[in-house]
């Protein structure tokens, strides 16, 4: 009977030394799980912020593009301006061509 009861005791503390292991590891992985889930969420916070950052870059380009050619435009116009008032012959054709239309 004692041999029995020796083995059974045994057993019972093997099974309880199995148990603590199994809750260590189990207490690791939800660490993990949880160091896992905060770096996914920083992560995607990152990609949210790169992207926002990245239609800034893009909206700012555009303006920038806009002003250049309003910028160009005004030079063009300007230039053409003063051709026309510098040139004699254009000018006196665009003197007329005003008194036509009015």
């Amino acid at each position: 009977m004692s041999t029995f009861y020796n083995k059974f005791k045994e057993e019972e503390k093997k099974e309880q030394e199995r148990l603590k292991e199994q809750e260590l590891l189990n207490k690791k992985l939800l660490e993990q799980n949880f160091t896992n889930q905060f770096n996914n969420h920083s992560i995607i916070i990152e990609n949210k912020s790169t992207f926002k950052s990245l239609i800034k870059f893009l909206i700012s380009a555009f303006f920038i593009c806009i002003k250049g050619l309003f910028y160009i435009s005004i030079t063009l116009f300007s230039s053409i301006g003063l051709t026309v008032l510098l040139n004699e012959n254009l000018r006196n054709n665009f003197i007329e061509f005003v008194k036509n239309i009015i």
